[in-house]
């Protein structure tokens, strides 16, 4: 499987084997379901090897493929909430709500927990646009989708409880100024670096979109550290070693803040960060300009901010 002609291909050979309509249908969602089932083991053996940005692309048209070859199934339905993930957590919010809009409106089957994500994803769309009553409205109905799973149902409700801490995160908004010690034992705070850029990034060792950016923000450190460009690294590990091993390994020059409480790590708890890797690109005066930029659309901002 790779392209949107072979996706096609296995749709109709599917249907032209059975005959009547009742089995043709069977034979399509059964179809359907093998084809997401293999994109989805593809992304996740690519999360490991290809960069972010490639494996995006190569999603967004793959699942692209599987709604079109294949509408009104349960897949079709499931890869409209993946892309919908996918457009929420990369910044594009107003694809996110578009498509997702669709896997709402459509009467294909809709499994609890799926249709839970679908309101997260439309939740977290929201709040890249800082639209916070939006967000909340779509994550209350996450909460009220019966049958959700009990993991899902409280993660939506820590983003509602969270939402008055994003509402000072918003673009625009001052960085929330703390003061704690890097690994090395040193005082780091934001405001030590007023008069640079910053890239306050939340990252974990286990994180694979994480590790798969990696060598993309190394590049940017590298050809922009001089022009007046940082990265505070906020480490969401709980395993020490395996924190210090990576690294040792990838040669991370810039500071890194290590508590040890993964989830629970205090600055983490203080952006309210629920998902990594998470981003704020801070301007010279402290302001937060963007969030969770990837690839070239990161490195595009960071040139931006640094000749202002």
């Amino acid at each position: 499987m790779t392209d949107k002609i072979r996706i096609l291909v296995l749709a109709l050979t599917a249907v032209a084997v059975f005959a009547g309509a009742a089995g043709a249908d069977a034979a399509r969602e059964a179809a359907a379901k093998e084809v997401y089932e293999q994109l989805m083991a593809e992304i996740q053996r690519g999360r490991n090897t290809v960069p972010m940005d490639q494996l995006v692309v190569k999603a967004e048209e793959e699942l692209k493929g599987i709604i079109e070859a294949y509408p009104g199934t349960a897949a079709s339905g499931s890869a409209m909430v993946v892309l919908g993930q996918i457009y929420s957590q990369i910044g594009r919010g107003v694809d996110a709500m578009e498509i997702l809009k669709k896997y709402h409106a459509g009467s294909f089957p809709k499994e609890p927990s799926e249709k839970g994500m679908a309101w997260m994803s439309v939740g977290n769309a929201c709040l890249a646009e800082d639209d916070f009553d939006g967000a909340e409205k779509a994550l209350r109905k996450a909460v009220a989708v019966k049958g959700i799973k009990p993991g899902m149902k409280k993660s939506a409700e820590g983003m509602i409880a969270r939402l008055e801490t994003m509402k000072k995160l918003r673009i625009g908004a001052e960085a929330i100024d703390f003061r704690t010690t890097d690994i090395a034992g040193k005082g780091i705070s934001p405001a030590d670096y007023r008069g640079r850029v910053v890239l306050l990034d939340f990252w974990a060792t286990w994180c694979a979109p994480c590790r798969a950016e990696m060598p993309t923000v190394k590049k940017i450190y590298s050809t922009y550290h001089e022009k007046g460009f940082d990265i505070i690294g906020v480490s969401m590990d709980n395993n020490r070693n395996a924190f210090y091993s990576f690294l040792k390994d990838q040669d991370m020059k810039w500071r890194q803040i290590y508590d040890g409480k993964g989830w629970q790590a205090e600055i983490g708890q203080l952006y309210a960060v629920s998902s990594i890797p998470s981003t704020f690109l801070i301007d010279k005066q402290g302001r937060i300009r963007y969030k969770n930029l990837r690839g070239n659309e990161l490195e595009k901002a960071v040139e931006k901010l640094l000749k202002e």
